[in-house]
């Protein structure tokens, strides 16, 4: 079956009376409004009636009522057919998922022509198949008129919708897969095509603005702009047509209302990358925006700010920050001269929507904030759709978290009332999140088998983003995923070129980063990389050249393709010069992927190792010269510094690289907020994601910037209950990592408390430990998240997310060991609490396992330490370990006269009676230092300095040995070494009391 309504007569052959075809189109189709109801009729009758399997094979998984996913396929597939707001949703998918959830909207067909009673037009609605649309035109061939033709591109329009429809099961594998190019085809084959087309050329002059705004939409919805170039004369004579028809439309731009001008820019985005292309996008953006900036002065209503948000939102490749400002002033003043109601929803989402757009969405913080804030208390009133929306926007904003808990409610009250018209897989993900370990495993069961029964193309968007939320352990259903979107890009030519393809390599990447690395489709590894390797010796783009070797560099896994590699990695040097940060992320991304698969066939090659060597140093020079760069924008200095921290596997010691590069991301984000300050809030270029953004690029480059952190403190201060936890959480981790005391930290710390109580059953177990052992470094950790951490219940849950983690290598262990850290901190800070402490076992198991072998740095430490106790082995006590298992390299015992004694016979109480003293002597490697941009030497990250205050807490005098400081020129003798250690041990003026008698 090429395409079921197409043939009809195997419809035909299906329901075998006239009557009940009528039934099915009729009722169930005609404008596309399904119901049920006759849905449920038809199957009865056809049950009646005995008729075969496969008929009720097509009905059935309309009308399963125990199976609400398949039927919100179906709604989903027609729901968006010929309605007024279909522009909205067209084009958005960069920044928001398209959705096409059912709601009560007016067919196109009443909108071109309301109340018609033209017979061409009424016989061209109720038509049930291509031939007799085409039919329609046919008898009507000499007196047809403009508005015909657009009515029948509309008709087949849904006879293609119908075909979808009715397919025997609508998934991304077999026939069924390619139905609207099966369409597409049919029709350019068909024996009338070629005189339809003639008309529509003979007749678009005549067709109003928005006659042609529609037919050239639903041309490209249909799947005629990804019409490869052939030398088909049908689909010349469409191409010829549709350039015609847009270059009409330029002519008449300002003759376009709103609805046509919004329709016409929607469709655009189907034919901006047809092949070969049919307009001039500069031009014709150009004057749109124009027109669309003119046509702001005079608009002032929210159905209004929808179509111009439409319309903008199509423009944005060509849109300055002198139109956003002009917009962003219009979306105020509407908000503020409307009393905000419900029906105004898509439209002010739509505004949100756009002003989050990655780069630029910093600049509009502040108006997002007050957007988003108008649905608070009102969630329940929005539609299904609305609400898909709204969660998507907090979750790229991250804020405000006030409206967080209110979505999750509403979106699981609305599952639980088990509507037909429910879009259930969208708005699970709005649940995904705050989901149980426990809940996530059933949710699971249910995806994979939507993924298996119900999953069509258009739902990979939706269901890669629930998966990357999700961050599941199940092999079973990455691979169901990652096959179905393979089987669609192997199915569909028109995907290998160019951005679509990328689209797919840039969702596995980070999808198998989301993953910790731990997750690999292999098969969809070796087909990605042949057609990218088949595509990219003919790609000119920079960008599309550096993603697809990035892509090839990542998983190219034949030992046989070393050559492969080699010539991938020159052309990238070649043309680093011509890239910009998401590409330079995505090659950093795809050789840290390739360093960190430990392939040995690559790693062992020299030639392979040292090309990357030299992209790596090329990639941060280029690093270094973009962020000198004026007017650089916070989201591309926050990409040049991921991409420098993917690359850190290749960073040289001693390389000043780092510390330029560190330096200058700081003065990018200094500028940003000097320059924020002048528009009359210091902290207008701050939001949550800019937050977190910042505190990865920190810790992830070990160095603290301490204007900036004091911002974001302040920042958290100012917005408080706005925040979510996740946010909070990152920023104190942030603090304690690099060891940065707030200025206002009472104030500081009193917010975080109250936003942690708030959300402390939302976050993961681990980060909710860390923080709390964060917390308790600055003294501020309260006693009610104490006994939430360390009770039976919160307990349980950790052991459901080690169950459930995707990591289950590394993910367990820095569980365990992050509750053993706090349970010490707490102990020890806090033994009002009376927490017990419980990791007795668990710390001798880990000495166990720990190596005895000792660095130069030991052993020239040794050396000295036992020539200052007279060569007296006794007096030194390697390896020692306190009462809570802190690790202490080398401890002496001193008594009242600065006299070692023994270590190992000395008890608590003999140091207390006889005024011992205690010394441990500590190694410290570079992994115990940061660099703060006020500070010219190293400094000691939060964590060793807690141990150093747990060991002072204990009794012990604590001498720290930096390595960086041990192996510098000023203790490169001797004589330097062995006196730094007496200072540190005996005191200065001390070298008679150290002598052993």
């Amino acid at each position: 079956m090429v395409c079921c309504v197409i043939k009809s007569n195997y419809l035909r052959n299906i329901i075998l009376t006239k009557s009940l075809w009528e039934i099915w189109h009729g009722k169930c189709c005609s404008r596309m409004n399904v119901n049920y109801r006759y849905l449920r009729r038809l199957k009865e009758r056809l049950h009646h009636n005995n008729y075969c399997n496969i008929s009720l094979k097509v009905v059935a998984p309309l009308l399963v009522k125990n199976e609400p996913t398949n039927k919100c396929l179906i709604y989903r597939a027609i729901s968006g057919s010929g309605n007024e707001t279909d522009s909205d949703s067209e084009g958005m998918e960069d920044f928001l998922e398209r959705s096409f959830i059912p709601e009560e909207k007016e067919s196109v067909h009443d909108i071109l022509s309301p109340n018609t009673e033209d017979p061409v037009v009424l016989q061209l609605v109720s038509t049930s198949s291509v031939e007799e649309v085409f039919d329609v035109i046919r008898e009507n061939e000499f007196h047809i008129k403009a508005i015909h033709l657009a009515h029948s591109v509309l008709a087949l329009w849904d006879l293609q919708l119908s075909s979808i429809l009715l397919s025997e099961k609508n998934c991304v594998s077999g026939s069924a897969a390619l139905i609207p190019e099966a369409f597409v085809a049919e029709l350019l084959s068909s024996n009338y095509m070629t005189k339809f087309l003639e008309l529509i050329k003979d007749n678009y002059v005549h067709m109003s603005p928005d006659e042609l705004a529609c037919t050239l939409l639903y041309l490209g919805k249909m799947g005629f702009s990804d019409v490869l170039e052939s030398k088909d004369e049908n689909v010349n004579l469409l191409m010829s047509v549709v350039r015609e028809m847009f270059q009409a439309c330029e002519t008449k731009l300002n003759t376009f209302s709103l609805p046509a001008l919004s329709r016409l820019m929607a469709g655009t985005r189907f034919w901006r990358h047809s092949k070969p292309s049919v307009f001039d996008r500069s031009n014709c953006y150009d004057t749109i925006e124009d027109i669309v900036l003119q046509r702001i002065d005079h608009c002032s209503s929210t159905e209004d700010l929808r179509l111009i948000t439409i319309c903008m939102a199509h423009l944005r490749p060509s849109i300055g920050f002198d139109s956003l400002k002009k917009y962003k002033k219009y979306v105020a003043d509407v908000i503020s001269k409307n009393s905000f109601s419900i029906t105004d929803a898509r439209a002010v989402l739509r505004a949100a929507a756009y002003l989050n757009l990655p780069h630029w969405s910093n600049l509009n913080v502040d108006l997002m904030r007050k957007l988003l804030l108008l649905f608070e208390g009102k969630i329940k009133e929005l539609k299904p759709s609305d609400i898909v929306m709204l969660n998507h926007l907090l979750k790229s904003q991250l804020e405000p978290a006030v409206l967080v808990r209110e979505v999750e409610k509403t979106a699981s009250e609305l599952l639980q009332k088990k509507k037909d018209s429910i879009p259930v897989i969208e708005l699970m993900s709005c649940l995904v999140q705050s989901m149980t370990p426990s809940s996530k495993k059933r949710f699971e069961g249910t995806l994979l088998e939507w993924i298996h029964n119900s999953c069509s193309p258009q739902f990979l968007p939706v269901i890669f983003s629930v998966l990357r939320h999700l961050k599941t352990s199940n092999v079973h259903l990455c691979d169901a995923f990652w096959s179905h979107t393979l089987n669609y890009i192997r199915a569909k030519p028109a995907v290998h070129n160019g951005f679509r393809l990328l689209r797919f390599c840039h969702w596995y990447m980070h999808f198998n980063n989301n993953l910790a690395g731990t997750y690999h489709h292999h098969t969809f590894e070796s087909c990605i990389t042949e057609i990218l390797l088949h595509n990219v010796a003919k790609w000119e783009s920079p960008p599309w050249i550096a993603r697809g070797c990035a892509f090839i560099l990542a998983y190219c896994r034949k030992s046989s393709d070393i050559e492969v590699v080699l010539e991938m990695s020159r052309k990238l040097i070649e043309l680093v010069p011509e890239f910009g940060p998401e590409d330079c992320f995505m090659v950093s991304h795809g050789l840290n992927i390739a360093v960190g698969m430990n392939r040995n066939s690559l790693k062992k090659n020299k030639n392979v190792m040292w090309l990357w060597s030299q992209l790596a140093r090329k990639l941060d020079y280029w690093s270094e010269e973009q962020l000198k760069r004026p007017g650089l924008s916070l989201r591309e200095s926050n990409m040049i510094m991921k991409g420098f921290i993917e690359r850190r596997t290749f960073n040289e010691k001693g390389s000043v690289i780092q510390e330029h590069v560190a330096k200058y991301y700081d003065n990018v984000f200094k500028g940003h907020q000097t320059s924020a300050a002048n528009s009359c809030d210091r902290l207008t270029g701050l939001s949550s994601r800019t937050v977190r953004d910042n505190c990865s690029v920190m810790m992830g480059c070990g160095w603290l910037f301490c204007e900036s952190v004091e911002w974001m403190c302040e920042y958290i201060i100012e917005h408080g209950l706005l925040l979510s936890g996740e946010t909070v959480d990152r920023v104190v981790q942030a603090l304690f990592h690099l060891n940065h005391w707030p200025q206002d930290g009472p104030q500081f710390f009193e917010t975080v408390s109250q936003v942690l109580n708030r959300d402390k059953e939302r976050i993961p177990g681990l980060s909710l430990i860390q923080v709390a052992l964060g917390l308790c470094y600055f003294n501020s950790l309260p006693n009610s998240l104490i006994h939430y951490i360390f009770a039976v219940e919160f307990l349980e849950k950790i052991d459901d997310e080690i169950r459930f983690c995707y990591a289950k290598a590394t993910y367990p262990l820095r569980v365990r060991h992050s509750l053993m850290e706090l349970n010490r901190a707490v102990c020890l800070g806090y033994p009002e609490v009376d927490v017990p402490w419980f990791h007795t076992n668990y710390c001798k198991g880990i000495i166990s396992t720990e190596t005895t072998l000792r660095t130069h740095i030991h052993e020239a430490i040794h050396s000295l330490l036992l020539e200052l106790v007279g060569g007296r082995k006794e007096f030194i006590q390697e390896r020692a370990y306190t009462p809570y298992f802190h690790k202490i390299d080398f401890l002496l015992v001193l008594d009242e006269f600065k006299k070692p004694v023994k270590p190992k016979i000395i008890t608590q109480n003999d140091v207390l009676q006889q005024k011992l003293t205690r010394v441990a002597i500590v190694i410290r490697g570079p992994e115990s230092y940061c660099r703060h941009s006020n500070k010219a030497r190293p400094c000691l990250r939060g964590l060793p300095r807690l141990h150093e205050r747990h060991l002072q807490l204990l009794g012990y005098e604590v001498v720290g040995i930096p390595a960086h400081f041990w192996d510098s020129l000023q203790m490169g003798s001797h004589e330097a070494r062995l006196r730094h250690i007496r200072e540190r041990i005996f005191g200065q003026n001390a070298e008679d009391s150290q002598k052993v008698t």
